[in-house]
């Protein structure tokens, strides 16, 4: 971020010292990097989210309507990073990051390379410090005003990237902590994600229940560790071989040479 012709309140704003310096007026309408700070300093400080290196987090996943239960397990370190969501009847659902590298691999969809926005948005989720940069991947952010979100008085804040989907986030006025967020979901269109239960986790404060609302229906994610800065085994970063083949094709098994026809 450039610093021209600022001046002290403005310069301590964007540093990240103060959360909400400045006048009255600032205060009624905050901007989304006011907002993003509290948000920032409600869940740990900005020195707490530098100092994340690593994530694990395991859980269970409840796909209301249709009675499945399931698991979701994730692990995130650098430029590697491996989501196992493990459905009943279903199978496993795996994404994740090789060496920056994003990919996805299940049996309905197949093993596939992530390019463009999706790919963008696939490491996102992945970033440990997405919200020290979040200006990286959304270039365009408007505070659109206070709405309620249930009980709760919040801030509507939508994110623009510069390809894809937007997404609104709400964050509570008080506690500053992020509630809601509506975005692009699994299954096509958009979908509703309430963040509820934040608790300590480590160096930082993370929801411990997402409740998902969107083309599958109701879904619930209830993590029972959240770890970070923890050893992760490099094996729980391997991808599967259809993905290894699509990354380095040039080591791909060369196909056996077809069969002399019989005379």
């Amino acid at each position: 971020m450039v610093y021209r012709k600022m001046g002290l309140a403005a310069a301590a704003l964007a540093l990240g010292l103060s959360v909400f310096a400045g006048s009255a007026k600032a205060e009624d309408n905050p901007t989304p990097q006011m907002i993003v700070n509290k948000y920032v300093k409600a869940t740990g400080g900005a020195d707490a989210w530098k100092g994340l290196k690593s994530r694990t987090t395991k859980g269970k996943l409840v796909v209301v309507a249709m009675g499945m239960n399931g698991t979701m397990t994730t692990y995130v370190e650098g430029n590697n990073a491996k989501s196992i969501m493990a459905l009943e009847g279903f199978g496993e659902f795996l994404s994740g990051m090789k060496d920056g590298k994003m990919w996805s691999s299940n049996a309905m969809q197949g093993d596939t390379l992530l390019e463009g926005a999706e790919a963008e948005a696939a490491g996102q989720q992945f970033d440990l410090q997405q919200w020290l940069h979040w200006e990286k991947y959304y270039p365009k952010a408007e505070t659109i005003g206070e709405e309620a979100v249930g009980e709760a008085k919040a801030w509507k804040v939508v994110f623009t990237p510069a390809a894809g989907e937007a997404v609104t986030n709400w964050y509570d006025k008080e506690s500053g902590l992020l509630i809601q967020s509506v975005g692009p979901g699994m299954g096509g269109g958009p979908a509703t994600t309430t963040f509820k239960d934040y608790k300590a986790a480590g160096p930082v404060t993370a929801p411990y229940v997402m409740a998902i609302e969107g083309a599958n229906g109701p879904v619930e994610i209830t993590f029972e560790t959240i770890e970070f800065n923890t050893a992760i085994d490099a094996a729980n970063f391997d991808v599967p071989a259809g993905i290894a083949a699509l990354m380095n094709p040039a080591a791909a098994p060369a196909a056996a040479p077809a069969a002399a026809p019989k005379q």
